[in-house]
């Protein structure tokens, strides 16, 4: 079983299938919930930025540059 960190106390007793914690009683079914409900409004708004930055900057080289660094913010929300 892989241990999890408490994102309120960050007691590392924490395994997969524990609904709370032991040591201040989080709720870690909600708390998943809403960082996955955040990392999608993020990844959702990096999407956003990547078509309009497509639409708006003409020059090709610029624009290239813009994308790759909206890519390895995605990613890098994605990792998270």
């Amino acid at each position: 079983m892989k241990k999890h960190i408490c994102s309120r106390c960050k007691n590392s007793e924490i395994f997969d299938g524990d609904s709370f914690c032991k040591i201040c009683g989080l709720n870690l079914k909600d708390e998943a919930a809403a960082g996955t409900t955040a990392m999608n409004d993020k990844k959702n708004m990096i999407e956003v930025q990547k078509r309009r930055i497509e639409l708006r900057v003409v020059d090709p080289i610029k624009r290239q540059e813009i994308l790759v660094a909206l890519e390895a913010c995605y990613c890098s929300v994605q990792s998270s």
